[in-house]
């Protein structure tokens, strides 16, 4: 393969990321994980949740017509909606088509001038009907309105020749080829078999647990023509197959191993949590509802309220003995040979992610349940607990349809309180949530908070949102998904959906 036309190509992919991460700060880490990868075999471009594959003919044709930045971007949230993991029961052609119509749908609502094409107009048409028939246009919804007849084959010919911007066939494990120019046998299968274990091995692949994640994001290495992409004429992990193709990008899986694939599918769940807390400031809680749906869909299975709240901590530096950098075997020969003097002191910092301001918020009107208010105030102390370390400044609000107290958490002498003895609920009447929001606000003019990281409010969802959203992130928690009919969740809220395990 032709070296210039890969470095070529390598700056358009630098490019596109550049461009676009500029416009999307909130979307860095995403925008970077991808590294590029040329396939000659290629049809199109595409991605497997670690790399593009792509065919640099096609790739540098893209570019000359200014789209290049539009599928790389349509490439990426592909991965951070979760569109390409755990799909095998789904129809293949109308999950692709049903995710491609979201994304753009998402991209068209955010306005993008960094990846605006020609063709934008006419899927804004497009969109706006679908919508006018489904309300928002999600993979999920779009996926069950596809299934249901909801478009006829010649419709569906002219939606996929509209939105198709990818090749979507390295989203599904395909079947081994055969060998060329010989039989399809068992006993060659077998040999061919034999031949991508050895190489594997060799490349410290395969399903083995020491093998050593690749760089992400194009930067981890260098290449030959600096600019920083990581994207040189030979393989990240150094072998180079006979044609002069990435050896990662010819895996008889169609480039997602079983390893790699548990890998990216973890980055990508925790990519869209974190996207879903930052987009709203980034908008200004001037939140598209197609962004909104299509972040709310993202599963969260695996994701505890512990992993939750962690993403209202911040890093900071506590004087503290630090015993994980502090090297005893020089301390302790110090001490042995001066007797009273050690030869290195202790650390005095370490670097911890902790709670300092903060509000929990919670709702005691006549429809929540007090043992799970209880249980949910303990719970989320106790996890503040261990991050605050010597200090805090915790605010625990009970509010139904006015403030009923505030309790304030200020050291470990407080949490201890609080967790031996429980919290004493008062209230029971309406439920509006406009009251707590007021009184945050009016605590942080007074100065009695200072830095607010975040609020977190449990309720069942029936009540009076605030009408614009406050400075900081805030999320409402539930045990049950409320009745949209009667909860108005604000678009520049987070919902986070708990249950009795969380509570434990």
């Amino acid at each position: 393969m032709n070296g210039q036309i890969i470095r070529v190509c390598d700056k358009i992919f630098a490019l596109a990321r550049n461009s676009l991460t500029i416009g999307y700060k909130f979307l860095g880490g995403a925008m970077g994980y991808l590294d590029s990868m040329p396939l000659e075999e290629m049809q199109g471009i595409g991605t497997n949740g670690r790399d593009v594959l792509y065919n640099p003919a096609v790739a540098i044709r893209e570019y000359r017509n200014k789209n290049f930045p539009r599928i790389y971007f349509h490439m990426v949230l592909h991965c951070l909606f979760n569109h390409l993991f755990n799909i095998t029961r789904l129809e293949p052609r109308l999950w692709d088509l049903a995710t491609d119509i979201a994304v753009e749908s998402v991209i068209l609502e955010l306005g993008d001038k960094f990846s605006a094409t020609a063709a934008d107009p006419r899927e804004a048409a497009e969109v706006a009907a679908i919508k006018a028939k489904l309300g928002y246009c999600n993979a999920e919804k779009l996926y069950v309105w596809l299934k249901s007849g909801g478009a006829n084959e010649r419709e569906i010919r002219r939606l996929e020749e509209i939105f198709k911007r990818d090749d979507h066939t390295l989203w599904r494990p395909k079947e081994k080829p055969p060998a060329s120019g010989g039989s399809s046998s068992n006993k060659n299968e077998q040999e061919d078999d034999n031949d991508q274990d050895e190489q594997d091995n060799e490349n410290g692949g395969g399903d083995s647990p020491q093998e050593n994640p690749k760089p992400r994001g194009g930067s981890g290495d260098s290449d030959e023509d600096g600019d920083g992409d990581g994207n040189g004429d030979e393989d990240s992990d150094g072998d180079e197959d006979s044609d002069g193709n990435q050896g990662s990008g010819q895996k008889d899986d169609g480039g997602l191993s079983h390893n790699s694939g548990a890998r990216d599918f973890d980055f990508w769940e925790k990519a869209g949590i974190q996207a879903d807390l930052e987009i709203t400031e980034f908008m200004k809680g001037d939140l598209p509802d197609s962004i909104k749906q299509n972040l709310s869909s993202i599963k969260r299975d695996t994701m505890t309220y512990n992993d939750f709240l962690r993403q209202f901590m911040v890093f900071s530096e506590e004087m503290l003995v630090n015993d994980d950098e502090f090297d005893y075997i020089f301390y302790t020969y110090g001490l042995g040979l001066y007797k009273k003097m050690p030869l290195i002191e202790p650390l005095e910092y370490k670097e911890i992610n902790m709670v300092k301001d903060f509000v929990i918020a919670i709702d005691t009107s006549g429809s929540c349940e007090g043992r799970l208010v209880q249980k949910f105030v303990s719970k989320t102390c106790s996890l503040l607990q261990s991050a605050s370390i010597s200090r805090a400044n915790i605010h625990i609000i009970q509010c139904d349809a006015a403030v009923q107290s505030d309790l304030v958490i200020k050291n470990a002498e407080d949490f201890q309180e609080l967790l031996s003895h429980g919290i004493e609920l008062s209230g029971f009447g309406g439920t509006d949530f406009r009251p707590v929001f007021n009184y945050v606000a009016d605590l942080e003019k007074k100065g009695e908070i200072l830095d607010l990281k975040g609020i977190v409010y449990f309720t069942d969802g029936y009540g009076d949102f605030p009408s614009s959203p406050p400075q900081c992130k805030t999320a409402f928690i539930f045990m049950e998904e409320p009745d949209p009919n009667y909860c108005k969740f604000p678009p520049w809220a987070i919902k986070f959906l708990m249950n009795e395990e969380d509570l434990k």
